[in-house]
């Protein structure tokens, strides 16, 4: 499944920057394509039935993407041929997979670098900001974050980049110290 989704991901990909459109606004429309998707298992069914001949499919395509296109209508043809081949060859439901390698693939190719911040307690905006701020500059890439909360942390943060664990929480310095004093 993995070999598929990031053919098909790399295929996305080439075709945005073939076509010269910005890869947010595709990103966007087939992420709201697919959380529609995934909320409707009428729409699902459709989509993936055999029974149902691709012209109609084409059609409810088409009628979804429609009721989704806001700001995105430069990616709008993109989008749905792309979607079109996916449902063609019957692969329409790797859509979840697909999109975050092409996400990956976009990340990398603009070096922005995934970061999951996990805090004690949500954090406000403010110090989001900043926090991301540091951990890019610290990094020297752009960061785009993905926040969690975890409240055995009891403070702090502890942030994920890649392969690195930055431990910032309270309970990882509890835990330092303990280890510390075992060692005594």
């Amino acid at each position: 499944m993995a070999l598929i989704s990031a053919r098909y991901a790399r295929a996305l990909a080439e075709a945005v920057a073939e076509a010269k459109i910005k890869p947010e606004p595709a990103a966007e429309l087939l992420t709201a394509f697919n959380a529609e998707l995934q909320a409707s298992a009428e729409l699902n069914e459709a989509m993936q039935s055999p029974a149902i001949r691709m012209d109609e499919k084409l059609a409810v395509l088409d009628a979804v993407l429609a009721k989704l296109v806001g700001k995105q209508k430069e990616s709008l043809v993109l989008v749905r041929n792309f979607i079109a081949v996916l449902t063609e060859h019957g692969r329409v439901g790797f859509l979840p997979e697909v999109l975050a390698e092409y996400q990956r693939i976009e990340d990398e190719s603009n070096g922005v670098a995934v970061a999951e911040i996990t805090s004690a307690q949500e954090l406000p905006t403010a110090e989001r900001k900043l926090l991301e701020a540091q951990i890019g500059k610290m990094a020297g890439v752009t960061v785009r974050a993905q926040y969690a909360n975890d409240k055995s942390l009891l403070g702090g943060v502890v942030v994920r980049l890649g392969s690195t664990i930055y431990d910032g929480s309270v309970k990882g310095r509890l835990d330092r110290l303990k280890q510390e004093l075992l060692r005594g």
